[in-house]
């Protein structure tokens, strides 16, 4: 039979293994999930961009903002898309805090001389990060 301590050791060993095992896992999620975003603004994807979003989202687009259902921010989001046809998208910044994650990126679309800013406010779930806000400023 194992002694408490061989047993304290081989919990601590297995705790170690899976936090080895969890934490590039999870930095690999949201890695994949900042590509499908940055893929989703590139191709003008508002359905794509608020997959994972909340039940209502804060959408805000140059100077204007409001609280959306998730379906009705796709509609808000694609007529943004419409009349600012993207050319590209890249990140610019990526932090958290606490149980808040914020992305900060930069659009361009077709007539664009200068990118315009990108801001997203994601919030943990138990499944994931949720998008709570989406804010797009004139450059």
């Amino acid at each position: 039979m194992f002694s408490p301590s061989r047993l304290r050791c081989f919990g601590a060993l297995l705790a170690l293994v899976l936090l080895v095992i969890t934490v590039p896992l999870e930095a690999q999620a949201q890695e994949a999930r900042q590509s499908a975003l940055r893929e989703a603004f590139a191709a003008g994807d508002a359905r794509a961009v608020l997959q994972r979003a909340a039940g209502h989202v804060e959408v805000g687009l140059l100077g204007n903002s409001s609280q959306y259902s998730r379906s009705q921010a796709v509609y808000v989001l694609d007529t943004f898309f419409d009349d600012h046809p993207p050319r590209r998208f890249e990140w610019k910044d990526t932090s958290t805090n606490g149980d808040s994650r914020f992305l900060t990126g930069r659009y361009w679309y077709e007539a664009s001389k200068q990118a315009m800013p990108v801001y997203l406010r994601l919030s943990r779930a138990s499944e994931g990060w949720r998008l709570q806000e989406v804010r797009i400023e004139r450059p």
